[in-house]
């Protein structure tokens, strides 16, 4: 089977990580297992993960979940984990541009295959007054949930598809 590739592209304290880590933690709670999990860096936020479960033909599925793409320590550490797991599916944070989202392209580059899939969810900066940043921040945030749920639930994603049986 080729890889899919999930990217949540973004510049620094976008919500990369926080989207990323949302996604392997709406997978646990829907029934994957976490096989292996570590930190790479900022406790609460850098984690990677394998996770496995079954897609919706019973095929089972590993997936790795990196949430920290921002610097050179944590991207190696990303590809030594790789190189450690099984994996059909990649879901990463990504910066949108600069040295660390060249690196870990080439990270990325080394699981590409010809019929494999990868889209990018951009997140952006919310510029806001400060009366109207928490209402901004909910439909932002609920707009991502929305996409990459909407995303998941459709080739070559639907692997995830109890993630993506939720209501937005």
């Amino acid at each position: 089977m080729a890889i899919s590739i999930l990217l949540i592209g973004g510049s620094s304290n976008t919500g990369k990580s926080t989207t990323v880590e949302y996604i392997a933690q709406e997978l646990i709670k829907n029934g994957y297992n976490t096989i292996k999990s570590q930190s790479t860096g900022n406790i609460s936020v850098d984690k990677l993960y394998q996770l496995r479960g079954n897609d919706n033909s019973g095929r089972q599925v590993d997936i790795v979940i990196n949430t920290a793409a921002d610097n050179i320590p944590t991207i190696n550490n990303f590809d030594s984990f790789l190189k450690q797991v099984p994996c059909d599916i990649i879901i990463t944070a990504i910066r949108s541009f600069g040295k660390e989202r060249a690196d870990i392209q080439k990270v990325i580059q080394k699981y590409r295959v010809k019929n494999g899939f990868e889209i990018e969810i951009p997140l952006a900066k919310i510029n806001q007054k400060a009366s109207n940043k928490n209402v901004a921040m909910k439909w932002y945030s609920n707009c991502v949930e929305t996409l990459a749920k909407n995303i998941l639930s459709v080739a070559p994603f639907q692997a995830l598809f109890r993630l993506c049986r939720q209501s937005p």
